[in-house]
């Protein structure tokens, strides 16, 4: 039995196409790092394109220190999928884990590393553990299909297991499919649907729109049918897009916290927090308060 339940960061809504994670990506690199932070990525981003588009993939093999070069536009998509990714953790981790929208942004507005671009491959290093001994970086399409087709103990990461949930159930692809965003179209929907089928099938993506209904439908979506619960989310977090901030019943609550990333309110306070995660996570234990007195009322 539970009297009620804290929804820390909890997307709920099932959505094939997730673009509005890049769009709070975009927004806290303007926000937290500043104008001159997102015109450097955006710069960045446009210069891959011109070279993608004049198919120039010895110049991106080159920028990014490939070991070969891309063949084809998958390999490109899988290659700015594990780039972008670097943005997407720095948003949704923010303040919790290096490196964060700041750190990314120091390296993304120094003139010493060169260019916007030059600055974009300095900050890729990391991502691809170059700077940890790899003379070269191994990133394609094919490849990544047969790491996520490895099952049992072959597997060392849940991978698989978070895509077989979003190919199947979920959906919450992060697409680069708005224009409120600086990644370009890196990421559109159909590498995403074309993994679901290499990986699972080829039926998988044909059926995933019936299957994301099903989940709405089963779960309740946005308007889940459920009673003491508060969802509580940062506004740093991309995943709040996907989450209840409206509540239809006078029983849900939401709280959107200005400033702060994934599950910030689990977290034990500290000295230097925001007051808005302070007074949120003071409105969560007086809600836990009120429904354990409220059961012992009743119960008693």
């Amino acid at each position: 039995m539970s009297l009620g339940a804290v929804a820390s960061s909890a997307p709920v809504l099932a959505q094939i196409d997730h673009s509005q994670y890049l769009e709070v990506v975009g927004w806290a690199l303007k926000t937290f790092g500043g104008a001159d932070c997102y015109a450097n990525v955006s710069e960045a981003f446009s210069n891959i394109t011109s070279m993608f588009l004049a198919q120039d993939f010895d110049s991106i093999q080159k920028t990014f220190n490939l070991c070969n070069a891309p063949s084809d536009a998958f390999d490109i998509y899988r290659i700015m999928d594990e780039i972008i990714s670097y943005f997407e953790n720095g948003a949704q981790y923010n303040l919790i884990e290096y490196p964060d929208i700041y750190d990314i942004c120091t390296v993304m507005t120094n003139v010493n590393l060169g260019n916007s671009l030059q600055r974009l491959s300095h900050l890729t290093a990391v991502t691809f553990n170059i700077s940890h001994g790899d003379k070269c970086a191994t990133y394609s399409y094919s490849a990544h299909v047969d790491y996520l087709k490895k099952t049992g103990d072959a597997s060392d990461s849940d991978d698989r297991q978070w895509y077989y949930q979003r190919c199947t159930e979920f959906g919450r692809f992060r697409t680069t499919n708005s224009q409120s965003e600086p990644f370009q179209s890196f990421l559109p929907l159909e590498y995403y649907l074309s993994l679901c089928d290499d990986v699972f099938g080829n039926e998988t993506s044909r059926v995933l729109p019936q299957r994301v209904n099903e989940t709405n439908l089963k779960y309740g979506g946005l308007r889940p049918k459920t009673t003491n619960v508060v969802f509580v989310n940062g506004n740093v977090d991309p995943l709040y897009t996907m989450s209840i901030l409206k509540p239809a019943d006078p029983h849900i609550y939401s709280i959107l916290i200005n400033g702060t990333a994934h599950c910030a309110d689990m977290d034990l306070p500290k000295a230097w927090d925001p007051p808005e995660l302070a007074d949120a996570q003071q409105t969560i234990f007086q809600l836990v308060k009120q429904w354990i007195k409220q059961h012992s009322t009743t119960h008693w």
